[in-house]
């Protein structure tokens, strides 16, 4: 998964992480199971806040994207079903069943 993020786009970091780790599980660029970096080291990589990261990651989860394993840290979900991202950028939402 490639993922970059721009400060001056316009819609906050955290979002922008969201939107792209959900498409990567949508297209099947991250696959059930496999591990996705620590909050501390996307955050490095990715040069934003611990913070962002965070809630990315929380959001991710809450919408069943991915899944936290105590030890393992976070995965994609096995399954989604229904899948709604909000794009603040273009106002458009992205669904896929």
């Amino acid at each position: 998964m490639n993922l970059s993020v721009k400060d001056s786009a316009g819609t906050p970091l955290y979002r922008q992480i969201y939107d792209g780790v959900a498409r990567a599980v949508i297209n099947g660029e991250l696959s059930p199971g496999e591990a996705l970096p620590p909050i501390r080291t996307a955050a490095e990589e990715l040069r934003v806040s611990v913070i962002s990261v965070k809630r990315a990651w929380e959001e991710l989860e809450r919408d069943g994207f991915i899944i936290t394993a105590v030890g393992r840290g976070q995965c994609p979900a096995v399954s989604c079903r229904f899948i709604v991202i909000a794009s603040q950028s273009s106002g458009h939402d992205i669904h896929q069943s």
